[in-house]
């Protein structure tokens, strides 16, 4: 009789909530929604066509009445429209008459005021929040004239800056608006404004659509991000590790070495059209493809589109997601932390679905700054003005603080951290405890090696600058060039000094190509420097993430500054504005291999290498390979096979193989040989006893040609390829393909090291688009370390 009993409470249970969604479906559907489309913006006493979602600089250059910034210094000449008040407005009827009606705004940046038939209805000062206000009492039976002003950003931080009582190191914190359209270290000052989210009425008779109305001192509003009742999905179980100074990811019970790279905005005016949808796929696919498994969206960008998560949830990305804080100490007024409280329920809320989110963290290095940066001292705080902007970073940061509250409310068990880096990279704690920003390579202007000193527990941020390909240098480089110009005078000239952000940017490289190639831009025309350039990126960062994998088990992730760009420009990017992979792409490939051969000169003896075997766990088809053999073979550079020797290496899953040493025989020269270590046929690795530029290469001839196209799968689908064959009389060093005409795609490989071989080897690229004429009478071109350092 119980049993029954227990039966009847669970249908009668059931029944309850069917009867309960059925109710709340017919009460969703009584909401009408008009979408607002139709809109002009004005410009000098006339009305333009606008299309919203937009920013104003894109509606601008629509109409030819600014010419694009990213060519040539023409970012300079628009900066008047950062400093100029922007309307935009549309005329609507309403379509479903109800009793109530509201305007919502998914998006406006970001200072804005909301004007209905002349009157004012609301204001708007959040680029990352949802707005709403009432129609009702200003609402028309005819033609309803809807205007949105937008006012410039800073005079108003400035106006807030002068009543506080001390100085923040940077007056843009005062508008919650994307920083990085401020300008960067790698990217313009665009600061831009519109309705960059789409815009649409809301109708209903009885009850109001779920949350209340945006508006001044009023509550935040999910409407545009789904009901509050909505039931989200089910999370992996994951863990942050941190006992000891750990720093791990621990999913569904299993430790997770991450490999990747911090995610820039993918453009200036990050409007979701589908010209963006397609560089988001590329981007995202180009991670996947290098065997990525982590993005950590950095905290000085946006909140990105549901889209961005959804690829992300397809490719199997794990995503650190920062709160949009960076590099700066923040207001701490109770106005302030209200808005940012809306702004974080909200996006937290929205993003709570996707399930490839498994850190939200509250910001990009401000704990870094306020201990490192000299703030205290630049700006002359009292001790009682230090303890307030404590205080108040606690407040918005801190584990009970206004962010934190956010995710434990939406997502209890998602774990948080208040600021990354733990320790700056100047703190002997940098190493032992939490993560890591390591810039004492770049902007400490320390040599590569460095990177096995100083791998820390967690690798958030390292990296090293490259310029661009010669075609993406050419599509903002509108000068013509001289024809006995080295690239020193051309990195001056006006149109690529703003393409390069950082103030000593060049100087560095240089300084790097010195001390690694021998050479720098005062010794090579434009081409050589920009595949040299990225040929350092990479031998570079190449080496950080090396060292950092070696490590494993101490170390459990490295995410490479940095994977995508927003404009073209030099930058630490491994991929740039247009999807072309730099060299530091094709080597992350290869040493993110879940596994990878790896190498480490022995610290005891300069003519003996250290070989590693790593293995994480997300091996592809299912390996699970725990034994096997190393193959260690040693060339000289004409192909000749010197030495070989074979290893029986057990593999450990929370850490990589034991060391397997190789010295080199007596009276072979380090300059004259290159090691190839191979694993059970699943990894290889090249290693060279001495740099680049003590290598003794000899004058390469690479043969190549370039076969017509054939049908199969890529990683991840289904396209064309052609095939490229080449083979070369010696070993040639960095070799780097291009295809003539410049046909949009992309190839297998490339600034990889190849060896004479009895048989040629092949390279396949994929086009962008199969159906194109050109691929039909297409060259391939080569370059290769060889012969640069000969010229």
């Amino acid at each position: 009789m119980k049993r029954y009993n227990r039966y009847f409470v669970v249908l009668l249970f059931a029944t309850a909530v069917l009867f309960v969604l059925c109710n709340r479906k017919e009460r969703k559907d009584k909401v009408s929604v008009q979408p607002l489309q139709e809109w002009t913006f004005a410009y000098d006493g006339e009305d333009y066509t606008a299309v919203v979602p937009s920013f104003i600089h894109t509606d601008l250059m629509a109409h030819d009445l600014i010419a694009d910034p990213y060519k040539d210094t023409n970012e300079r000449a628009c900066r008047w429209v950062s400093d100029s008040v922007w309307q935009y407005s549309t005329t609507f009827r309403l379509s479903d008459r109800k009793a109530h009606h509201d305007v919502v705004f998914a998006g406006l940046a970001t200072r804005a005021e909301v004007y209905l038939n002349g009157h004012l209805i609301g204001k708007a000062d959040n680029m990352f929040r949802a707005w709403r206000f009432v129609l009702d009492e200003q609402l028309q039976k005819g033609d309803n004239r809807l205007v949105v002003k937008f006012y410039p950003i800073e005079p108003y931080n400035d106006s807030c800056a002068a009543v506080l009582p001390y100085t923040l190191p940077d007056n843009r914190v005062f508008t919650r608006s994307a920083p990085y359209q401020q300008g960067w270290d790698w990217g313009p000052r665009l600061v831009t404004c519109g309705i960059w989210q789409p815009a649409w009425i809301e109708g209903w008779d009885e009850v109001r659509p779920e949350g209340t109305v945006h508006g001044e001192g009023m509550e935040g509003f999910f409407g545009a991000f789904g009901g509050d009742d909505e039931v989200m999905p089910s999370h992996p179980e994951v863990r942050l590790l941190r006992d000891s100074g750990e720093f791990c990811f621990e999913i569904e019970g299993e430790k997770v070495y991450m490999r990747g790279a911090n995610w820039i905005p993918i453009h200036s005016f990050p409007v979701l059209d589908e010209a963006q949808k397609v560089r988001y796929r590329r981007q995202l696919c180009a991670a996947k493809e290098a065997n990525f498994n982590m993005i950590r969206v950095w905290g000085g960008g946006i909140y990105e589109p549901d889209y961005f998560y959804e690829l992300c949830d397809s490719l199997g990305l794990y995503v650190w997601q920062d709160f949009d804080f960076s590099c700066a100490l923040y207001p701490g007024d109770s106005t302030f932390l209200e808005n940012v409280r809306i702004e974080a329920e909200e996006q937290v809320r929205r993003l709570s679905k996707h399930r490839c989110i498994v850190l939200w963290c509250g910001n990009n290095e401000v704990s870094n700054g306020w201990y490192d940066w000299g703030w205290q001292k630049q700006y002359g705080y009292t001790p009682e003005q230090e303890k307030q902007l404590y205080e108040d970073m606690e407040k918005l940061f801190g584990a009970e603080g206004v962010l934190a509250a956010a995710v434990k409310k939406y997502l209890p068990d998602m774990p948080y951290l208040p600021s990354s880096p733990v320790w700056g990279w100047g703190h002997d704690e940098c190493v032992a405890d939490g993560d890591s920003h390591y810039w004492g390579v770049w902007w400490g202007e320390l040599p590569f090696e460095m990177y096995r000193e100083k791998t820390g527990r967690f690798m958030s941020e390292y990296g090293f600058q490259a310029y661009p390909s010669r075609r993406t240098v050419d599509s903002f480089f509108s000068a013509s060039e001289p024809q006995a110009a080295t690239a020193a005078d051309l990195l001056v000239h006006p149109s690529m000094a703003n393409h390069q952000k950082h103030a000593r940017g060049t100087a560095i490289i240089d300084q790097m190509l010195q001390r690694y190639y021998g050479v720098t831009s005062h010794d090579l025309c434009l081409d050589d420097y920009l595949y040299l350039s990225q040929l350092c990126q990479a031998y570079g960062t190449g080496m950080g993430i090396e060292a950092h994998r070696i490590r494993k088990g101490h170390c459990w992730g490295t995410l490479f500054w940095q994977l995508n760009d927003c404009w073209p420009v030099a930058s630490w990017s491994s991929v740039d504005y247009y999807g072309r992979w730099k060299a530091l792409q094709y080597e992350a490939k290869r040493l993110f291999e879940p596994l990878a051969v790896l190498s480490e000169p022995a610290k005891d003896d300069p003519r003996a290498v250290d070989i590693y075997v790593v293995a994480d766990n997300d091996l592809k088809r299912g390996q699970n390979i725990s034994r096997g053999e190393l193959y260690l073979r040693l060339y000289d550079f004409e192909g000749k096979l010197i030495d070989g020797r074979i290893h029986e290496v057990q593999l450990h899953p929370d850490k990589a193989s034991e060391p397997i040493r190789y010295t080199l025989p007596c009276g072979v020269e380090a300059g004259e040989v290159v090691l190839k270590a191979e694993y059970a046929a699943l990894g290889s690795k090249w290693h060279f006893f001495v740099s680049p530029k003590q290598l003794k290469l000899p004058q390469a001839t690479i043969q190549t040609s370039f076969l017509p196209i054939c049908r199969g799968r890529s990683h991840y689908e289904e396209g064309a390829y052609c095939m490229v064959k080449l083979q070369t009389d010696v070993f040639a060093y960095g070799v780097e393909l291009s295809i003539e005409p410049d046909i949009p795609g992309r190839f297998e490989d490339d600034y990889f090291h190849w060896m004479p071989q009895s048989e040629p080897g092949h390279i396949q690229f994929y086009p962008d688009d199969p159906t194109d004429p050109r691929l039909d009478t297409a060259k391939i071109k080569v370059k290769c370390l060889n012969d640069v350092l000969q010229r």
